[in-house]
């Protein structure tokens, strides 16, 4: 698999800390911890203000205070706490102060900030920062507490920075060992001798430490205790090739028949109203509701007939896909309403609806208390249901909405969340009166013969605010992962199934004026990517209501993943959605790289730019390169594969786009409306799409731009895409048509020659003489019209092979590039097989390998294996030259002499006929 660059190796002792621990034996180093305000526990005189566009809690003043739970101040490492905040009209910090306390809000004294500082203009470009001394002293678990004191209007909070050092050594870089067999009384310092729970080892793991995790199912929500740090990170790893799972979810026992195939349980919990998940099997279940699922369905190709046109285009690339993206929406709903209440009605006379009958005859108020979810315009519109009435050929209902806009419209849709619709396999209700859980299983048999569980946690590891952390190869199932303000963690060849789940949507439409509605640090809304420097690589995301990945921060990197069946909910998230978090941070969201990914069947697309700072160069512009962009965007308008908004100059080049669904949107889509300008789009290909690129601009908004001149569209190849045609409200600049335009490099049609150039347009594929068009490889044979038929463009294309550049996305005679994941992702084996309950000194060769551990010492490396395997040690060095060798006839400690060799990096390797393993280490 890719490596972006930095080499994947096993993370025993010697290869995270050799460099460190050379030239000192012990060092110190520094340690940190963020607190976003609207991360709060409790709180007096205020509230999270949700529409502004920054995040922040707003309005403190005296007498008010803000509670942070659990915080852990480790060995008393820090000594400083950072206090942000906005101070502007109508706040006066004046003759006022910020307590830091801990325990209650009258607890003891860690330090005081001092009166904010008052700043005139605009709130929010006035952020402030004062930084208080704290008590070093300070150790062990405590509740934080911000206390206000002076006028009645201070300042609204921002975050706060805990801040220090503490000294590590060798001594605390130890490898710990965590099966679900074990007990947390042991030491977790020998696979004989295991954790229980992964939490132990986090909580015991310092700078350097490794733990390593043996085959099973971890229902808990993993909070390092310590943060690594630079040549020394906390790494949690599976065991060899253990299958490891980290679930979101607890099983649910007692199942009693209720009635015919439909069986109950207690479930005491409950992540809430319409949020909870079921789960049988590693597969969501579905809540109860009609039209049923059936992912065999073929409806009406596309759906002009109901409500506007709003319907999957090329349904078969959709059916049977992962779940829970193939969702028929037979239903045809006509829709009106204004402010929060609406109603939606359905008749079964007209063709082609053939709808069931389990729709219609009902008593009034039947529906009352389910959703009805409509794909109307822009995204999913949703209410939760107050009355219904019903007829046996139409039914009507009366709903309140939930966010987003009132649906006048109508569209495909579904009613759900109804005890009387449960009637089909894998469909489930709860009753919340009585804790009861209802479900029909998917091959309607008893539960208690199967995996069911669901939803508990948001989180199955939270890694906010700390730095250097890696997790490799783990599975997470009905959760999710936050690195919020993290910086330099690494998540690789992990693997993520329903990372969020919430049947009604959570955020408002992006752009100047709306912003995300609540916090994404959690992880409810998706995977969240902030802080700087952190990368997530040869990792799949699979199924969320939202989003899969939330990106933002400084010089974050997506590589080398998939990414399918996200915002199913289908609202302004995607596969991956690029958000600042604060809408005037010059340094939020600058420097992304989402690069060699596969993306596919991403509801309204595979990748939305909600937001990004201007680049102030090259190095800090969002760059989107070398992907594979599949099915996407369907049942909505305005969107596309890429849609972009609120970002300016963004580079998208040598990727993939095909197979967008629906008619009125296009492979990539950039809304000027919202200030998208200045892209950068060149070197891709598209086909199989219904018009590649948009650029709109609505006249009528205040963010109009007339600087035309502004995007550069060049060296793309456009097979068969379709236009979409013009529209009053609208202009295309970078847009696409088929016909049989002549190759004019200097003046293609439509838009102006310091826009389009050296792009091939649709029209006969023999005409270009592409190498093979049947197998999608649009590289050029000789004598294709297109080539040396381009022109230079300064600073984007300088380099080729003829006379002068090629049209389209390849130049002749160089390499054909192919974008996308090198991998093909593999199905689950859940629930896993129990693990080894055998005496742990007799596991098999293989995973018993991966318990060698080595340690650099100045002058020698020392290798301890495993009691009773046999192994073979290669050292080789920076060229692939062996260097030294040695064989060990069983299970001992080997030390390798180092100080002959000269300075540089070297590979270590254990082999034997089992399996290997291998480390990298610094010799200085």
């Amino acid at each position: 698999m890719r490596q972006s660059g930095i080499q994947a190796v096993k993370p025993a002792f010697a290869a995270i800390i050799s460099a460190l621990f050379m030239t000192a034996w012990a060092q110190t180093a520094p340690v940190s911890m963020i607190l976003e305000a609207e991360e709060y526990s409790g709180l007096q005189g205020t509230t999270y203000s949700q529409s502004t566009n920054f995040s922040s809690v707003d309005g403190f003043g005296n007498g008010d205070w803000v509670r942070f739970d659990s915080i852990n101040f480790a060995d008393g490492a820090f000594d400083s706490i950072t206090v942000s905040y906005w101070c502007a009209w109508p706040n006066d910090g004046t003759n006022s102060r910020i307590r830091i306390r801990i325990d209650s809000q009258t607890g003891t004294i860690l330090g005081t900030i001092g009166a904010p500082i008052p700043a005139t203009g605009d709130h929010m470009h006035n952020a402030s920062s004062r930084t208080a001394t704290t008590l070093a002293s300070t150790t062990g678990i405590h509740n934080l507490y911000l206390t206000f004191e002076g006028n009645a209007n201070i300042c609204d909070l921002d975050k706060i920075r805990l801040s220090g050092s503490m000294t590590i050594s060798a001594a605390d870089a130890k490898t710990y060992y965590v099966a679900t067999d074990g007990n947390d009384a042991n030491d977790g310092l020998s696979v004989d001798h295991p954790f229980k729970t992964i939490q132990k080892a986090a909580n015991t793991m310092k700078p350097g430490g490794t733990c390593r995790i043996r085959q099973g199912i971890y229902r808990e929500t993993v909070r390092p205790l310590y943060a690594g740090c630079a040549g020394a990170p906390l790494a949690f790893e599976a065991y060899g090739s253990d299958q490891v799972y980290i679930s979101g979810a607890d099983p649910i026992a007692g199942w009693t028949v209720h009635s015919g195939s439909i069986y109950k349980a207690p479930m005491a919990w409950s992540m809430g109203r319409y949020k909870d998940q079921v789960i049988v099997n590693g597969k969501m279940a579905w809540a109860a509701r009609c039209p049923n699922v059936d992912e065999t369905y073929t409806p009406h190709p596309y759906l002009s007939w109901c409500g506007g046109g709003f319907g999957v285009y090329n349904w078969k690339k959709w059916q049977t896909t992962t779940d829970p993206i193939a969702v028929p929406m037979r239903a045809c709903w006509g829709a009106s309403g204004s402010g929060n209440t609406f109603s939606a009605s359905v008749s079964n006379d007209a063709a082609p609806n053939q709808l069931p009958a389990t729709l219609f005859g009902r008593a009034a108020g039947f529906f009352t208390g389910g959703l009805v979810t409509l794909h109307s315009f822009y995204w999913q519109n949703v209410g939760v249901i107050t009355g219904s009435q019903s007829t046996g050929s139409s039914t009507t209902v009366n709903a309140t909405k939930v966010d987003l806009q009132t649906p006048t419209n109508g569209g495909p849709g579904w009613v759900s969340y109804v005890f009387g619709l449960l009637d089909a396999p894998n469909e489930w209700y709860r009753d919340s009166a009585t804790s009861t859980v209802y479900l029909w299983a998917p091959d309607g048999g008893n539960p208690s013969a199967r995996m069911v569980e669901a939803k508990k946690r948001n989180l199955g590891f939270d890694l906010r605010g700390k730095q250097y952390v890696n997790l490799t190869g783990l599975h997470f199932l009905a959760t999710s992962l936050s690195l919020g303000n993290a910086e330099h963690c690494i998540i690789d060849g992990c693997k993520f199934k329903y990372v969020a789940h919430n049947d009604v949507p959570t955020q408002l439409e992006l752009g100047t004026t709306f912003q995300i509605k609540q916090n994404a640090l959690p992880g409810h809304l998706g995977i969240c990517v902030s802080g700087a420097n952190n990368i997530i690589r040869n990792t799949s995301v699979i199924g969320s209501s939202h989003s899969g990945i939330i990106i933002g921060g400084s010089y974050n990197t997506i590589t080398n993943c998939r990414v399918s069946a996200c915002d199913y909910a289908v609202t302004y998230h995607a596969g991956i959605l690029v958000q600042k978090r604060d809408w005037n941070d010059a340094m939020d969201a600058v420097g992304i790289e989402i690069s060699h990914n596969s993306l596919s069947f991403n509801a309204r697309g595979n990748i939305q730019v909600g937001s990004a700072a201007t680049p102030r160069n090259a190095g800090e512009r969002l760059k989107i390169t070398y992907n594979d962009f599949g099915a996407a965007a369907y049942t909505t308008v305005e969107t596309g594969s890429i849609a972009g908004q609120a970002a300016n100059d963004v580079e998208v080049a040598r990727n993939w786009f095909h197979d967008v669904n629906f008619a009125g949107n296009g492979n990539i889509t950039m809304e000027s409306d919202f200030g998208a300008w200045k892209w950068k789009v060149h070197h891709n290909v598209f086909w199989e799409g219904r018009g590649p690129i948009e650029q709109g601009r609505r006249g009528y908004d205040w963010t109009f731009t007339s600087d035309d001149t502004s995007w550069m569209c060049f060296n793309n190849t456009i097979v068969d895409s379709v236009e979409r045609g013009n529209h009053s409200d609208w202009e295309y600049i970078c847009s696409f048509v088929p016909g049989t335009q002549t190759i004019d490099p200097n003046s293609p049609w439509p838009g102006t020659a310091a826009r389009n150039k050296n792009n091939i347009w649709p029209r006969d594929t023999a005409y270009w003489k592409f190498t093979n068009a049947v197998a999608r490889d649009y590289t050029l044979r000789t004598g294709s019209p297109a080539i040396d038929q381009g022109v230079v463009i300064p600073g984007w294309v300088e380099t080729f092979s003829g006379t002068a550049p090629d049209l389209g996305a390849y130049e002749s005679g160089q390499p054909r590039w192919i974008p996308g994941a090198d991998w093909q992702d593999q199905a689950w084996q859940y629930p896993p097989s129990p693990p080894n309950s055998t005496a742990r000194g007799s596991l098999g060769a293989a995973a018993r390998l991966h318990a060698a551990t080595l340690c650099m010492l100045p002058g020698r490396m020392v290798i301890r294996i495993p009691e009773g395997m046999t192994g073979r040690l290669s050292m080789y060095d920076a060229s692939g030259a062996l260097v030294a060798s040695q064989s060990r006839p069983n299970g001992t400690t080997a030390i390798m002499e180092t100080r002959s060799f000269a300075p540089g990096m070297y590979l270590v390797r254990l082999t034997n006929s089992a399996n290997s393993v291998t480390w990298k280490t610094l010799i200085r």
